[in-house]
């Protein structure tokens, strides 16, 4: 996990159906962090088996054709875990909330994070992004071998 925010529904919001609810939890997401996750490739990870085949069926219903609109403008894959496996979501639904729903703006939450992505060279980053490619990382690993030290055999 990378970066989590949660927000305290409103009545109206209180009533969807739980599907409903989270996929809004996810348009929300979206457009709060909107400038951070524009132009690049993301997983959004949900309880929801539901919003798995969100792309496959297309919905008459005109609240969730609006969302699915939004979605149009990131680039993401929506991933399905079971919520015994993500106790992290309880807690941030179970959270303490400030009474007068005092909220950070995303750049006082983010800022700390942001400062280390701007300080960045490009050699760390293209390390960084190869680390994150599965492929890589096992080309890596059949070149270095268990130890991380190359081989005799990739040396020749």
């Amino acid at each position: 996990m990378v970066y989590a925010v949660s927000k305290r529904t409103t009545l109206a919001e209180s009533k969807y159906h739980s599907s409903r609810l989270e996929l809004f939890a996810i348009i929300w997401t979206l457009n709060r962090l909107r400038q951070y996750l524009l132009g690049i490739r993301f997983t959004v990870v949900t309880g929801c088996q539901a919003l798995v085949y969100l792309n496959i069926h297309k919905t008459t219903k005109p609240q969730i054709a609006r969302w699915y609109e939004i979605f149009q403008e990131f680039d993401f894959e929506i991933k399905y875990r079971p919520g015994t496996h993500m106790p992290q979501g309880d807690a941030l639904s179970r959270a303490p909330y400030d009474e007068e729903g005092t909220v950070r703006s995303v750049e006082d939450e983010l800022s700390d994070s942001v400062d280390v992505f701007i300080a960045m060279t490009k050699f760390e980053a293209v390390r960084l992004l190869q680390a994150a490619d599965e492929r890589v990382c096992s080309l890596v690993g059949i070149l270095t071998g268990v130890d991380g030290q190359p081989t005799r055999q990739t040396m020749k």
